[in-house]
């Protein structure tokens, strides 16, 4: 997964270059509060396990990360952390 590539596909999905674990994250991922996706990713790992397999952002259907680039969730989100793209 070459970095360039995926720090371009990951900023055309998310509208960002580095997502946070934060309250407006939360919203757009799940359309809940920081507290429910807290329950859900009580890591780093599982926040990026979730942004790599995410199907709707700001509930805009997309084609996850990972199956863009045909890997698993867990080696994306490993790609993921390695660039810095995303915040826990």
């Amino acid at each position: 997964m070459p970095g360039k590539q995926v720090k371009h596909i990951f900023a055309e999905l998310f509208f960002m270059d580095k997502l946070s674990f934060n309250e407006e994250t939360a919203f757009a991922l799940n359309g809940k509060d920081l507290k429910d996706l807290s329950k859900r990713c009580k890591n780093l790992r599982d926040f990026t396990r979730l942004i790599a397999s995410t199907e709707f952002f700001y509930s805009i259907p997309i084609i996850s990360i990972s199956k863009q680039f045909h890997v698993t969730e867990g080696a994306m989100a490993i790609r993921l952390e390695e660039l810095g793209l995303v915040e826990y």
